[in-house]
């Protein structure tokens, strides 16, 4: 085999995933699945999207007092959300 352009599958696949510059989507679902994880049933049947871009991850929520209060508590989901990621990848969390 010629050397040098060997990569392993996940290399390959990272790889795709960047050249056609998929990143921001699968962190989305990534995210999407541990905002589940960490605020429940009921919350999460209150969210009616989660996006991430540039580091910044946008929730909207259908209900006014719950958007209240998760505007009072969302340093703590960041830190959540980072910790759980392993690495600081949400630099800003909006809540509309």
């Amino acid at each position: 085999m010629a050397g040098g352009n060997e990569y392993t599958m996940k290399e390959a696949i990272e790889q795709l995933i960047k050249s056609y510059r998929m990143d921001d989507k699968m962190m989305e679902l990534q995210l999407g699945e541990m905002w589940r994880e960490l605020m429940g049933k009921m919350i999460t049947s209150k969210t009616n999207g989660i996006h991430y871009k540039n580091k910044v991850l946008t929730i909207q929520v259908n209900s006014a007092p719950l958007r209240n209060e998760l505007m009072m508590i969302r340093s703590e989901i960041l830190e959540r959300l980072n910790e759980k990621l392993g690495v600081k990848l949400i630099d800003e969390i909006q809540i509309r």
